[in-house]
């Protein structure tokens, strides 16, 4: 791994190991997928969505391991640019498969779906501009900001959107998923913002490395385990 250890990526082996790991499985887990898309054995969107969500993450672990996605700031901080790139995008899909859980959207549910996905995505893009800044103040607002609009996020996926399946009476089945995908996937985000904390762009008291090693396996929670479970779920509902 010493060719890699020259590209300015920031990482020395044990956190190029943790993205090799990641894109291994990740390219796994999009293929395992793709196949079943490609050889019509499925038509739900769930396996479409888990399919395309390793695909991107999987892209993103490549460019951060090759140097291209990530960035030296004017403090001297190496910044991973490309994973809150990839988590403004990447998160909201996953939002998406969990609420396609509930069948085809509704006309009267698309409003409160929309401003869950917006929610989202504004949460991780709290996050990117939080990493990019170089005075600790302002990183500080761009991180309460994401907090803000992930509490948002919470409230719409745990509350407000079963309520409105409810007045609509959606399938109990489809409900019943759709509520126990939509707290696992908060009960595992919640390790996001708090390993936040600890990186080089907050507290500093993970290296570069460390945070890699950490977000892993809640990548791989989400953007894999996650997935596949509520493929097959979707697929039998």
């Amino acid at each position: 791994m010493n060719w890699v250890n020259e590209i300015n990526n920031g990482l020395n082996t044990p956190g190029i190991a943790a993205l090799l790991t990641g894109l291994f499985v990740f390219a796994g887990s999009a293929f395992y997928h793709v196949i079943k898309v490609v050889k019509g054995q499925t038509k739900d969107w769930q396996t479409f969505l888990a399919a395309l969500v390793p695909m991107i993450t999987g892209t993103t672990y490549l460019t951060i391991l090759l140097g291209s996605g990530a960035m030296q700031l004017s403090d001297g901080r190496i910044f991973h640019i490309a994973r809150w790139i990839d988590a403004c995008f990447v998160s909201p899909l996953i939002i998406l498969s969990i609420v396609l859980l509930l069948g085809p959207l509704i006309r009267k549910l698309t409003r409160p779906v929309t401003l869950l996905l917006i929610a989202n995505f504004l949460t991780m893009f709290g996050g990117l501009l939080a990493g990019l800044q170089t005075e600790p103040v302002i990183g500080w607002i761009w991180y309460g900001y994401g907090l803000l609009a992930y509490l948002g996020c919470v409230l719409l996926l745990l509350f407000t959107i079963p309520k409105a399946a409810e007045k609509l009476s959606v399938d109990p089945g489809r409900l019943k998923a759709y509520r126990r995908f939509a707290a696992i996937y908060v009960l595992i985000t919640l390790a996001f913002p708090v390993i936040w904390l600890f990186t080089p762009a907050a507290l500093g008291q993970l290296t570069l490395n460390g945070e890699v090693i950490a977000f892993l396996p809640f990548d791989l929670a989400t953007k894999v385990g996650l997935m596949i479970f509520v493929a097959r779920k979707g697929k039998r509902l």
